[in-house]
């Protein structure tokens, strides 16, 4: 009976050992598991301060964009503007032929002689050169001759009296436009011309089109 008694403790012993050895390996994983989640806590807690300041910093950023976008369209305004300017002094004249080896002189003398002739008009013009690509082949349209006038009452007296004069010899006058005038005029084309067969008056300044006075607005 002793020695069943003996064998009995020796493994409760052994039972107890291993439970020890269990409650230690737990113990030692636990505390492992606590460097772990107080790492991660303190690197989400880092994570979070970088976060903070990234938002911060995008936030000032997007800030400078935004008053940057607003200047930059201010600038290109106030660019347009002058161009709009700058170009009320020109007039452009198409279905004029090109010489060949044309000399620089000859758009200013012959844009002279044309409205001397045709128009009986001898408005000062600053300059006048060629415009556009040059004609590959000789059947391709003359570049149009720019020309500049130097003042405005008399290139506006020209667009008046002058169109209907030169069309009858294949001459045509039109504005120089800043191109996003132009692209917006070749946009209302078709509500110009219905305009016009509707006995209004179509206007196109300052890249409004104007009908009999008033602005345009598209309908929806």
């Amino acid at each position: 009976m002793k020695y069943s008694v003996q064998e009995k403790l020796d493994i409760v012993i052994t039972n107890q050992q291993s439970i020890l050895s269990r409650i230690t390996k737990i113990e030692n994983d636990y505390q492992e598991l606590e460097k772990s989640v107080n790492y991660t806590s303190r690197t989400i807690e880092e994570i979070q301060a970088v976060n903070k300041t990234l938002s911060s910093n995008l936030a000032n950023v997007t800030t400078r964009l935004e008053q940057a976008d607003c200047k930059i369209t201010k600038l290109e305004e106030a660019t347009l503007h002058l161009e709009r300017y700058s170009r009320s002094y020109n007039l452009r004249f198409g279905g004029i032929p090109e010489l060949v080896d044309e000399p620089p002189s000859y758009p200013y003398e012959r844009i002279k002689e044309i409205l001397s002739d045709k128009c009986s008009l001898e408005p000062e013009i600053e300059n006048a050169h060629r415009s556009g690509r040059f004609p590959k082949m000789p059947t391709d349209q003359p570049r149009h001759i720019l020309a500049k006038f130097i003042y405005r009452p008399e290139r506006q007296q020209v667009l008046r009296r002058c169109k209907k004069a030169l069309a009858e010899c294949g001459i045509y006058i039109i504005q120089d436009l800043p191109a996003v005038d132009a692209a917006k005029k070749r946009s209302l084309k078709d509500v110009m011309s219905k305009a016009f067969q509707e006995g209004k008056k179509p206007s196109f300044r300052n890249g409004q089109l104007y009908i009999n006075g008033q602005k345009y607005t598209p309908k929806s």
